[in-house]
């Protein structure tokens, strides 16, 4: 349920809080590790931009990182 205000990951950092936006974001990204920030953004409702935004943030954090192909 996405309505929590947080939630947390576990990964490499033992507790991160996360909005709704970024875990739907990892979540969307967990299905398809091919999707862009536009299909996102479409699927959320926000900007692409915002999508970059929140992209950047969790990189920063470690939660994901980008792979170059």
């Amino acid at each position: 349920n996405l309505s929590e205000t947080c939630r947390k990951l576990v990964g490499n950092l033992s507790e991160t809080e996360l909005s709704d936006r970024q875990y739907a974001i990892c979540e969307i990204i967990k299905e398809n590790p091919y999707t862009t920030a536009e299909a996102m953004s479409v699927s959320l409702k926000v900007s692409a931009r915002t999508i970059e935004r929140d992209l950047s943030a969790l990189q920063k954090l470690g939660v994901i990182r980008r792979v170059l192909q």
